[in-house]
């Protein structure tokens, strides 16, 4: 990034002193006229009126990261971050982040210089990422200066301050500094300290990525945030962390007496994946190792089989290509169930995502419903409802839907029971398309192809079937092949489409199991009056 090392002295990082405390929690406010410390000098600069059309923010050993990356540029001498007109349907508050990456620090002190495209675009400068969905943010928003803390559900404002509301197209200044327990901010040339407030162990700006976000949501309209210097002082800060977003041990494969598991990483950004398996939870003599797989490309993911005899461990070690830094995993462990024990298996479905405070059934699984340790678990559709009529992706493209389902997985129940079981999935109408029970008139096309780069199915299909002994389960997909439930009923009409009833109807009649368990994400019997009779088999 060009104007790397020291810049000018700025005075100030005055402003609203925001604290990070529960949203119940009072804040102090202290007496006006407290003078602020000395500022440090900023020891890295990005000044992006010296860079060129088509580049984007990294540069000079600088390095940006953001899950949005097409919406990042640089343009007419800005670094923009583009935002789109939000969905209708959309919920408030959805963060577009770039990070900062390689100085994490616990105190950033940040300016940023900037213009807006529409009067409520509401940026801001994110503290303390410890992940991508993470972190405290400071924004400008209606003439105040907001702390928030981001979280992988759901947006949690703490505390307002007055601040200035923003015309379009004016430059302005956004100063924020991190105290061992105080957040300042100052928009613009404002000198007043309108509100103090100090941070508590309820929102600790922790050690993470600084970085700039834009939180978006309707009434917003399509806008730009245009930045065209960013600075930041303080700690010098250390190398970001190379984390894992999920890990996903798939279906059980059984063939010619050997069964194996596919299992799918996914990472945060680029990096070098290595997956480690043992018959041991030490990973001692019998340490297997895959060839190591560069992930360059949203969603960051590499897919494997894996052998598995009495039981399999499994980890994966991923290492930073440019800074070498390196992570391994949480240890995955799958067991083939005892033939002398209950046969368990769990089926889940429709988690609602945003503004929920938590998904609660899968809890309920392990802990209550489960006489044993389940063999597997199938997932059936609506993976945080990226497609919804209320509290969507802003917009119904691939980035926002590998934002929404990254962090349905990401819950961490969810985690939980994955370590210790294959999960299976199927995708169903929130998955696919825009609206109730879409079908394959109406999915969006590239849904299909962005969901296989993101599980441990062993079929791109969408079904498939696996055996625990004399029990025989197959999983069905009954939107991306059927008819339009408008077409007229005839002999030809078909909920699974031509290849995939075939291969229903050949395991039925030659399957020697004595029970056949089918996981379907659509109804077989009817809903009555309560919706429209559209989406079920009968």
């Amino acid at each position: 990034m060009a104007g790397l090392g020291s810049s000018r002295t700025r005075r100030g990082f005055l402003g609203g002193l925001l604290s990070g405390a529960a949203a119940t929690a009072a804040a102090s406010l202290l007496p006006d006229g407290i003078v602020a410390e000395a500022e440090a000098a900023p020891f890295l600069t990005a000044d992006f009126t010296r860079r060129r059309d088509g580049d984007d923010w990294s540069g000079s050993g600088v390095r940006w990261f953001s899950r949005f990356g097409p919406r990042v540029s640089v343009t007419g001498g800005r670094g923009r971050i583009a935002v789109p007109t939000p969905l209708a349907s959309a919920a408030d508050s959805q963060p577009i982040s770039v990070f900062l990456l390689d100085h994490d620090s616990a105190q950033p002190s940040q300016r940023v210089e900037f213009a807006i495209g529409v009067p409520d675009t509401r940026p801001g400068v994110i503290l303390g990422a410890t992940s991508l969905e993470a972190y405290l943010a400071v924004t400008v928003e209606e003439g105040e200066l907001v702390l928030s803390r981001f979280e992988r559900t759901r947006r949690v404002v703490l505390h307002r301050a007055p601040g200035r509301t923003l015309r379009v197209g004016q430059a302005y200044t956004l100063d924020v500094r991190v105290t061992a327990r105080r957040v300042r901010a100052r928009i613009g040339e404002q000198r007043a300290l309108p509100s103090v407030f100090s941070l508590d162990a309820g929102a600790t700006v922790t050690k993470g990525m600084p970085g700039v976000l834009v939180v978006a949501g309707p009434p917003m309209g399509r806008s730009a945030l245009a930045v065209s210097r960013y600075e930041l002082a303080g700690p010098t800060g250390a190398a970001t962390p190379i984390r894992p977003t999920y890990l996903l041990t798939g279906t059980p494969v059984v063939s010619q007496g050997e069964t194996t598991v596919h299992v799918r990483v996914g990472a945060e950004r680029v990096c070098q994946v290595v997956i480690q398996h043992a018959s041991d939870p030490g990973f001692g003599s019998s340490l297997s190792e895959t060839a190591p797989v560069t992930v360059t490309a949203p969603s960051y993911t590499t897919k494997t089989a894996i052998p598995v005899r009495t039981s399999v461990w499994w980890r994966a070690v991923l290492t930073d290509p440019r800074s070498g830094t390196q992570r391994t995993t949480r240890a995955q462990h799958v067991t083939p169930p005892d033939p002398g024990e209950p046969l368990v298996m769990g089926a889940a479905s429709c988690a609602q995502l945003w503004n929920a405070k938590g998904y609660h059934g899968l809890t309920r699984f392990v802990n209550e419903a489960a006489p044993v340790r389940a063999a597997m678990l199938v997932y059936q559709g609506d993976y945080g409802y990226p497609s919804n009529s209320v509290n969507s992706c802003l917009r119904a493209e691939p980035d926002f839907y590998v934002d929404r389902i990254t962090r349905f997985l990401r819950s961490p129940d969810f985690i939980n029971l994955r370590a210790e079981m294959p999960v299976g999935f199927t995708m169903d109408d929130h998955e696919y398309g825009p609206q109730n029970n879409s079908d394959r008139t109406t999915l969006y096309p590239w849904t299909v192809d962005l969901w296989n780069s993101m599980h441990a199915d062993p079929s791109d299909l969408g079904y498939c079937d696996w055996r625990f002994g004399d029990v025989h389960c197959l999983t069905l997909d009954g939107r991306r092949y059927c008819d339009p439930a408008s077409q007229p009923e005839s002999p030809s009409k078909t909920k699974l489409g031509v290849t995939q009833k075939q291969w229903l109807r050949q395991i039925l009649e030659t399957t020697d199991a004595q029970l056949i368990v089918i996981f379907s994400a659509d109804i077989f019997a009817t809903r009555g009056n309560t919706l429209p009779q559209i989406d079920c088999w009968w």
